[in-house]
Formats: structure tokens, sequence, C-alpha cells
């Protein structure tokens, strides 16, 4: 079974080795208790993997980068991430692989949404697998009836006109949804009871292959909102695996993942009372004036 994110892998393969440009303020600690109490820190794992093996080149543990703001419970990237391959190509400079994260497009909160962004691009000759794993706590924990929605899209780019392609490719140890078919985004929750991670049912991305050089629409995919799976779900967690085509193709995407409660019937009663209530006020201010 593949490690996931929560085990913080970071071992850097013979063939590509890591090198890691940041830029903006200093990393900081998810370390406020206030507000909302003491959460689980958000957590990234990024990853490229041989496209015909299935074997790691490259792992990095990104969760250093993402801060917690207890008080709100909103989090985001204190940094843009860029890394490149110290594979290079024939020319001696250019990387075989790139990937890009800018922080302003990559942030949610603990209510609990998700949006994230990524390019990666594959200047080798051959096609690379990239997985992309973010867990996000829940808080509250979500009981009972709840809705689930999700969307993922972006740019296919065709480097050098000879056909571009982005394949789903996820892991066999990750329960997809009911549809059959294998999916770019999957989103699962985690129960705070059993400890382990159920599907939500809104897998979304499809394969797609493209002719022509230079830019191609992919997508937008999207799933929801729809009734999500009863459980006590404290976590979400985003797993976005894809094989990207070579010759310095690019793919840039954008991602999305929300949960919500439905409110109990004695939620919409007191909301109900209160919107009448509000009304009536209204109208016999205007009767007296």
């Amino acid at each position: 079974m593949r490690s996931m994110v929560c085990n913080k892998r970071d071992w850097l393969g013979p063939l590509v080795l890591a090198v890691i440009t940041l830029t903006g303020g200093s990393i900081t600690a998810n370390a406020d208790t206030t507000g909302l109490g003491s959460l689980p820190a958000p957590t990234l794992w990024l990853e490229l993997d041989n496209a015909a093996t299935n074997a790691m080149m490259w792992g990095k543990d990104l969760s250093s980068f993402i801060t917690l703001d207890a008080a709100t419970g909103n989090w985001g990237f204190t940094n843009d991430f860029h890394w490149d391959s110290n594979g290079k190509l024939a020319d001696g400079t250019t990387p075989l692989y790139s990937i890009d994260i800018k922080a302003s497009d990559n942030h949610g909160n603990v209510d609990p949404f998700i949006n994230y962004s990524v390019a990666v691009r594959n200047n080798s000759a051959t096609s690379v697998t990239f997985n992309r794993v973010f867990n996000a706590p829940i808080a509250p924990n979500i009981t009972g009836a709840n809705t689930v929605q999700a969307s993922v899209g972006g740019v296919i780019t065709d480097g050098t006109g000879n056909g571009a392609s982005i394949t789903p490719t996820p892991l066999p140890s990750i329960q997809q949804d009911s549809d059959g078919i294998s999916e770019l985004q999957i989103l699962r929750l985690h129960s705070a009871t059993t400890n382990s991670w159920t599907n939500a049912g809104v897998d979304v991305g499809q394969t797609q292959s493209y002719s022509g050089a230079g830019l191609h629409v992919y997508g937008v995919y999207s799933a929801g909102p729809v009734a999500g799976p009863l459980g006590s779900w404290d976590q979400m967690q985003i797993n976005s695996r894809f094989t990207l085509s070579g010759g310095g193709d690019t793919a840039s995407l954008s991602g999305y993942a929300e949960i919500l409660p439905v409110p109990e019937p004695a939620g919409w009663m007191t909301l109900s009372v209160g919107l009448l209530v509000a009304g009536y006020m209204a109208r016999r201010r205007n009767e007296i004036n």
C-alpha cells in the first residue's frame, strides 16, 4: 500500500533530486490553540512517480508551508513553492520536471472547504505521474446528514505540438466513487470514531487528449451538491493523481471541495420563526411611519 501524507515520507530517489525555491516571509508553525481549540494541522504531500512502474522518483512533505489560524479556522500557504528537478535536458539547464504552487490560490477553512491550484511541467520525453494528497481538519466534526460538492478544471499546454494528454491514475488503495470511472480528484472523509477514510461520492476529472501546440481547456468537471455519506467526520482529504505526457507539456489545475452539514429540523424551525418575527417587526415599523 502506498504511504499517504500523514507518514511524511521525504525520500529522494536517484533519478530526481529536489531544488526548492521559497519566496516571501518565514514559515510558521500551526500553534494557535485559542478560538476553535486544538486542531490537527493541514498536511500536503507532493510526489512524482515513474508512469510505467509506479515507482516513486521524488516526494516532499509541504505541511510546514501551511498555517492554520485556530481563531478563525482559516488556513493557507505562507509561501509560494517552486521546484525544479536536478535532472536536466541535453542543454544542461532545462529541468526535466517542475512544480509550482501559488500561495494565494491555496486556502480554505475548517468549516470546511478546500481551494487549491498547482502547475506541473514535464519536459522529459516520456510521461510522468504526479500525486498530490492534501488533508484538512473539519471543526467542529460533521455528524449526521450533509451535502458534498467538488470541481476541478484548468489548462493543458502542448509544448511541442506532438499532442498532450492527462490521465487520472488513482492508486488502487484509494477508494473511488461508484461510477466506475477513474477520476483525477478524489474527495475522502475521515471518521473520528473508526479512524478510517470513506469516499465522499464526488470524484471529478476525466482523461483528455489534445492535438496542436498551445493551450487547451481541461474541464470544468463538477459534482454535487449531493447527499454525502453519514458518519462523524473530522478531516477531509483531496487525492489528485494523474499522468501527464512529456515533451514540454504542462498541466495547470485548480480544484475545490466542500462538505456542509444539513440543519436539523429544529434548526430550520428556529430560522423560520426568526425570519417571520423580523418580517413582522419591519411591517409594524412601516405602519407606524
